[in-house]
């Protein structure tokens, strides 16, 4: 919930964080913050969406050649779960060099 408030690239610094306070192996905290994070941002965008009553997501599917409301969602969701992917990583990466 860090990007609803914050800049999007905050979410790559929380899972950082988790990724060196929680002692995980390297893949698995990967891909548990990329699991997590893109579903839950894809659904906040679903959500969001479904909640007001601008048509900005349909304009900018057609600014990408009518990719579709739900891809959007979805491309959404998989820019955020990389970012938070990255940032597990790199805490997660962090952890091992400082405490092997």
């Amino acid at each position: 919930m860090s990007a609803y408030y914050f800049p999007w690239w905050s979410v790559a610094i929380v899972s950082g964080l988790l990724s060196f306070l929680y002692e995980h192996y390297r893949l698995k905290a990967v891909i548990l913050s990329f699991g997590t994070v893109s579903v839950l941002f894809t659904f906040i965008a679903m959500f969001m969406n479904f909640s007001s009553d601008s048509k900005i997501v349909e304009m900018i599917s057609a600014v990408f050649k009518n990719v579709g409301v739900m891809n959007l969602y979805f491309i959404t969701g998989l820019l955020f779960g990389i970012t938070a992917a990255l940032g597990s990583w790199t805490g997660s990466s962090l952890r091992y060099l400082l405490f092997r």
